[in-house]
């Protein structure tokens, strides 16, 4: 988020006047109770978001005073405003009225910017859930009651990114919005202006962290592949690369069918807590990856004129790399996490892969790298891709191995983010239940390091009492210590050469499907 230079637009409503006029003069006639100083700030708080594609959600649209300076700011960002009303006047003093084709006529120069949900904000998150985009900037200026307030703070909050920005409008006399930013904001966020009427807050890092424990939720589950709720405990661990919070997720597996899965897990909603931002996928197009990318390729069959989906295709860096080798495929890329790609020949789809509506038997292969381990609902996505994928089709993918030193003793299971482990038997299970035959699986190291580091360290480290916690903060007794250094030297001896996967037990498989006729 760049700066923001609030301060002077406060103290020269000369060129604030002139501003408008020059470059808003329409925008600013739309009648509001919106004050002149508000509306730039608007405008140059959607103008100064530093991301591209931008998500703007917008509870409380009245005539579309406010909808325009944010749209405004949007321009040239590719980003969409959601605008969220009744539109029936009934939480304005005048009186009520339907306003809705007034809205539109205010705000018809921006109509490729903006999206209309007509209805009351708690009717309509689900659609701002379906998106499965995370919130840039939430702009609350609907029902200032502290129930309706409260209720919007807890519904969107939740759909929103890290390092995002919320604003609160009427603060000068809502008794209502004043609560809700007290006990949710005040001293969890970091305030970056402040008007007699309006504020607004970055929700950092510092917030999240504060925010994590009221919002989080676990949920338990029954064995995705069988359906029973029969298991055994295999381990415990916590979310050791973030660090999100200490919490000690238990992997399980099913007593009658061997699948292994976090159990419980945090809910879908609270999984956004668990992900770094959207600038996860920005650093995917450089020369590892590229390389990886190019390993990746040699799983597949030669192509000429295939339909190819790639699942998860983040940025779409692996579909570009294939495009040169193959010049004459279709490209489709879905990711719901992503929200745009690199290249113009994917057509892309940026939601799930249920939602998109492909056709029957539209694709000749089906590709998913280190995606599927981390679905909630895995079954549902083996089903739809043989819905999708053509007789005699291919779908090639990614996941860990849970039959192995890697996953199991080495602990490199990415907890909470992996909900689920597979085996090559789980996967034949799998295969016959999805009328898929299980022809091929490769036990390799080549795109992901799938050897049991770390192994001999935690277990010398588990017999001399060293907890997660310890490795946390790096407190070790001086016993300890030596221990877990000797451990890290003979993981080094051990593993140095890759023979877990000439023994078929790396963490790394890469499985390959094919649709039955």
């Amino acid at each position: 988020m760049k700066k923001h230079k609030f301060k002077r637009f406060k103290k020269n409503v000369k060129q604030n006047m002139w501003f408008f006029f020059k470059n808003l003069n329409e925008e600013r006639n739309i009648f509001t109770h919106l004050t002149d100083d508000e509306k730039i700030i608007l405008y140059k708080t959607a103008k100064n978001l530093n991301k591209n594609k931008p998500l703007i959600v917008e509870i409380g649209s009245y005539l579309g005073s406010s909808t325009c300076f944010l749209a405004a700011g949007l321009r040239g960002k590719n980003g969409m405003l959601y605008c969220i009303d009744t539109w029936k006047n009934d939480a304005m003093t005048e009186g009520e009225r339907d306003t809705y084709s007034e809205f539109c006529d205010n705000t018809k120069k921006y109509q490729n910017q903006i999206k209309m949900l007509r209805g009351y904000s708690n009717e309509v998150v689900d659609q701002i859930k379906y998106l499965n985009k995370p919130i840039t900037l939430l702009f609350i200026d609907g029902n200032h009651s502290y129930e309706a307030t409260k209720k919007d703070w807890d519904n969107y909050s939740l759909l929103m990114e890290r390092d995002s920005i919320v604003i609160f409008h009427d603060i000068s006399w809502a008794e209502g919005v004043n609560r809700v930013i007290h006990e949710n904001i005040k001293n969890r966020a970091k305030k970056i202006f402040e008007l007699k009427n309006m504020i607004g807050y970055n929700l950092n890092d510092v917030f999240w962290r504060n925010l994590r424990t009221d919002k989080i939720k676990l949920e338990y589950i029954n064995c995705d592949l069988c359906g029973k709720e029969k298991y055994n405990l295999k381990y415990s661990k916590p979310d050791s690369w973030l660090w999100v919070d200490d919490t000690e997720f238990n992997i399980v597996q099913c007593k009658r069918c061997g699948l292994a899965f976090l159990n419980p897990r945090p809910t879908l909603e609270s999984m956004i807590f668990y992900y770094p931002s959207s600038t996860y996928y920005d650093h995917r197009k450089d020369e590892d990856s590229i390389k990886r990318y190019r390993i990746q390729i040699k799983f597949l069959s030669k192509l000429s004129n295939q339909k190819v989906l790639d699942l998860g295709c983040a940025r779409g860096d692996f579909l570009i790399e294939l495009k040169k080798k193959y010049p004459n495929i279709k490209l489709v890329g879905v990711d719901s996490n992503s929200n745009y790609v690199n290249s113009k020949d994917i057509e892309f789809y940026d939601r799930l892969l249920m939602d998109c509506k492909f056709y029957d038997n539209e694709f000749d292969l089906i590709t998913s790298w280190a995606v599927l381990e981390h679905v909630h609902t895995p079954g549902k996505y083996f089903e739809e891709i043989s819905r999708i994928l053509k007789p005699g089709g291919k779908f090639i993918f990614l996941v860990t191995n849970f039959d192995s030193l890697y996953s199991r003793i080495g602990f490199w299971e990415d907890i909470p983010r992996h909900v689920y482990f597979f085996s090559r038997k789980t996967l034949k299970k799998y295969a016959k239940k999805f009328n898929f035959k299980l022809s091929k699986i490769y036990y390799n190291d080549e795109i992901f390091d799938g050897r049991g580091l770390n192994s001999f360290e935690f277990l010398l480290g588990k017999l001399f009492g060293i907890k997660w916690l310890n490795l946390k903060n790096k407190n070790f007794s001086r016993i300890q210590r030596v221990i877990k250094n000797f451990g890290e030297k003979a993981d080094k001896i051990i593993f140095k050469k890759h023979w877990e996967s000439k023994m078929c037990l790396s963490g790394i498989i890469i499985v390959e499907f094919t649709k039955n006729d």
